[in-house]
Parts: structure tokens; C-alpha cells; sequence
């Protein structure tokens, strides 16, 4: 699980690998998220142990710009607003 770093885009290249890779944790679960029977509060303990650590993994090694940053905030707002049926 290394850095990515693009000589055009620093770390951008590296925080778009980790944000796949944390799309892909978040649509493995696609049924949790459609679960009638788990509670809003276990599903978002969900997100966070199994897609969001995923996401932020090696975070403290990424320079972090605004850009980066928002990015990421993005991600995981649109991840939060599916799971609460927030459309």
C-alpha cells in the first residue's frame, strides 16, 4: 500500500487512488446500507470502521492543500448522505 506521487499533481494522483479504494469498500456493503433492520447509528460505525479508514489511510503522509482536503470532505459527505437517505 504505497504513495502515489505524480510529478504534475503531488499527492492529488495518490488521494484519488485511496478515495477508489475507498468506493470500493463503500459498495462492497451496499446491502448494510439498504438494511431495514440495523439501526442509522450502527450503520455510520460501519462506514467509518470499513470505508473511512480506508480512505484516510496514510493521510498523515499526504501534503494536504485545501483542494485535497475537499475532496476527500466531498467523498465522504456524499457516502454519509446516501447511507441516511439524504438525497
Amino acid at each position: 500500500m504505497g504513495s502515489i506521487i505524480d510529478e504534475h499533481s503531488g499527492f492529488n494522483a495518490d488521494v484519488n487512488a485511496w478515495i477508489g479504494k475507498a468506493r470500493a469498500a463503500y459498495l462492497q456493503l451496499k446491502n448494510i446500507w439498504k438494511s431495514k433492520q440495523l439501526s442509522t447509528n450502527t450503520k455510520v460505525r460501519i462506514f467509518n470502521t470499513n470505508v473511512k479508514i480506508v480512505l484516510l489511510y496514510a493521510a498523515e503522509t499526504w501534503r494536504t492543500t485545501k483542494a485535497i482536503t475537499q475532496k476527500i470532505q466531498v467523498f465522504n459527505n456524499s457516502c454519509l448522505r446516501k447511507i441516511l437517505q439524504i438525497h
